[in-house]
């Protein structure tokens, strides 16, 4: 109830109280009965309006703690929400980004294989081409041929020579046997160094090393045996008879370089071989019978020096060797007999006049001696061994005066 009601409820007592003015005592009891009520009412308002008051107020913080409560929860599914959604957003977009990747990347190889095809197209077009080659093709292309013809004459005759070189290759090898048949191959000529040395430089412009016959490796170690190279020369007599093995020459050379290094027991070794394979090779016997003077075995020697000589009875190298060897056995006279023959046989060979000087000088035939030393260094000026026996020979001259 509202003041506005109360107001026009006393509004409608006063009027009936002034319309009843005979009853004032009772009006004025009226009225204050009314005011009392009126009190009790306004009271009962004010009662009504705190305790409505208060409702309200506590009906508001209620809603306010629900309302408090419902956003907190709000807030927090938002929050969970908010973190997927990112989550779903950020993987979506790797997922974009790296299938946008792709497919640019495939974008961009399309586009430029159109754009490549297209610059080809332009650039290779039939016009073009005719203009680059009016341009400055014809003078390239005529270069070109030019090039191209004088290398196709250089290799013209570059086969022309290849085939001239195999013919001379040819013909030296007939030559090479022919030398090897014909000559103690283990004392070359000058003119002979010459022709061993033609030949291997043809062999090594017609053939490779790994194509090299047994021959070819024979001749590369007499040519480095000639020069003194004697380790290298026993690599190529070694190579040769891995090949072929039943070359008595190439057992032969290999046994003299190794007598040169003074390896005679290996020098031996390959002589025997050599005698095996070619028994009527009477310059084997000769050198075998060195290299077993040289390691002091006379007597051995000496029946080598004798089967050489029973194969080749005009062998001066063997009459030579065996007439040293007796000088070495103090058989003076022996000695001269071998040398007198190796000096008939060959009379400018130096060697058998010292050996004979020195049976000379040794039997005292002083005379005799000197003759043979004289032309001992007249054929080798350099002979210092006779040049050495000479002064003895002198000096024993001046002291039987």
């Amino acid at each position: 109830m509202t003041r506005f009601t109360l107001i026009i409820i006393i509004s409608i007592f006063s009027l009936n109280i002034s319309a009843q003015d005979s009853n004032n005592i009772q009006r004025d009891f009226t009225i204050k009965l009314l005011e009392e009520k009126v009190n009790n009412i306004q009271q009962q308002i004010e009662r009504s309006e705190t305790h409505l008051k208060e409702l309200q107020d506590a009906k508001k913080d209620e809603i306010e703690k629900v309302m408090k409560e419902k956003e907190d929860s709000l807030n927090i599914r938002m929050i969970l929400y908010s973190g997927f959604f990112i989550a779903l957003l950020s993987l979506a977009a790797w997922l974009l980004n790296w299938l946008g990747k792709k497919e640019i990347r495939n974008i961009v190889a399309e586009f430029t294989k159109t754009k490549v095809d297209e610059e080809l197209s332009t650039k290779l077009s039939k016009s073009v081409i005719d203009a680059k080659l009016t341009e400055w093709g014809e003078p390239a292309i005529r270069k070109m041929v030019e090039e191209l013809t004088e290398a196709g004459n250089k290799a013209k005759q570059h086969a022309v020579d290849i085939e001239e070189t195999k013919e001379k290759y040819i013909i030296l090898m007939r030559e090479m046997e022919v030398l090897k048949i014909n000559s103690d191959i283990s004392k070359t000529t000058p003119e002979e160094r010459q022709k061993v040395k033609e030949f291997n430089e043809v062999t090594q412009e017609v053939k490779k090393e790994e194509n090299f016959s047994a021959d070819d490796w024979f001749w590369k170690g007499v040519e480095a045996r000639d020069e003194e190279k004697y380790e290298q020369a026993i690599i190529y007599f070694t190579k040769a008879i891995e090949i072929d093995s039943q070359k008595s020459s190439t057992w032969h050379n290999r046994a003299y370089v190794k007598d040169a290094l003074q390896n005679f027991q290996e020098a031996i070794f390959d002589y025997d071989e050599a005698i095996k394979i070619d028994p009527k090779k009477a310059s084997s016997w000769d050198a075998r019978g060195s290299s077993k003077v040289s390691l002091g075995n006379y007597e051995d020697g000496i029946l080598d020096y004798n089967e050489a000589i029973r194969l080749n009875p005009k062998y001066a190298d063997a009459f030579n060797n065996r007439g040293y060897t007796k000088n070495q056995l103090q058989k003076y006279n022996e000695a001269i007999l071998d040398l007198n023959k190796a000096v008939s046989l060959s009379p400018f060979f130096s060697n058998p006049y010292k050996h004979r000087a020195f049976a000379y000088y040794k039997l005292g035939n002083l005379n005799s001696s000197l003759d043979d030393i004289n032309m001992a260094i007249k054929y080798r000026s350099d002979y210092q061994e006779a040049i050495d026996l000479k002064k003895e020979i002198l000096e024993a001259i001046s002291n039987s005066k």
